[in-house]
């Protein structure tokens, strides 16, 4: 039998009810993370926060090292969905304009919680799963910017990447 991954949620919830439920418990485990740190944070705080039993907690996530995975995941879609959105909206004509959209963007991603993403990024223990999607996701952004290096004719290197 092969050992359960201590990082995975246990249900996925299909059910809108399900849905909101889990929401209430990464919301939850946001605050007490972001307030006590990752060695502070409990399932227990996180339950109490959340209004639940920690029992229900259990139901979707089986310890607090896959609750901060699945903040992880939601922290790294979110931030990947924002840069996306402000590229869609068209590219800025000056590559040090392009270059601000990028880093205002990050900043602005992390402006609503530093001290949950200081945790997330810092204290928390890392899946090597996870560890693996941080770097498609930089190989990706790698990627991206090399082809935005197209459209300004000013950008001369052998190798964008």
């Amino acid at each position: 039998m092969a050992p359960t991954d201590r990082y995975r949620a246990r249900k996925q919830p299909k059910q809108e009810r399900s849905q909101q439920t889990r929401q209430w418990i990464l919301q939850a485990a946001a605050h007490v993370f972001a307030e006590r740190g990752y060695a502070g944070g409990t399932t227990n705080h996180i339950a109490e926060r959340a209004g639940l039993s920690v029992g229900s907690v259990y139901q979707y996530f089986p310890n607090k090292d896959a609750i901060l995975r699945a903040l992880m995941d939601d922290h790294l879609d979110a931030g990947a969905q924002l840069l996306t959105d402000r590229i869609a909206a068209g590219l800025p004509p000056r590559l040090e304009d392009t270059l601000r959209l990028f880093v205002r963007t990050t900043i602005d991603h992390h402006l609503d919680n530093p001290r949950l993403h200081r945790v997330l990024f810092e204290e928390a223990p890392r899946a090597p799963s996870f560890l693996a999607r941080l770097h498609e996701a930089e190989n990706h952004l790698t990627a991206l910017i090399t082809h935005l290096f197209d459209h300004y004719p000013e950008v001369q290197t052998p190798n964008p990447a």
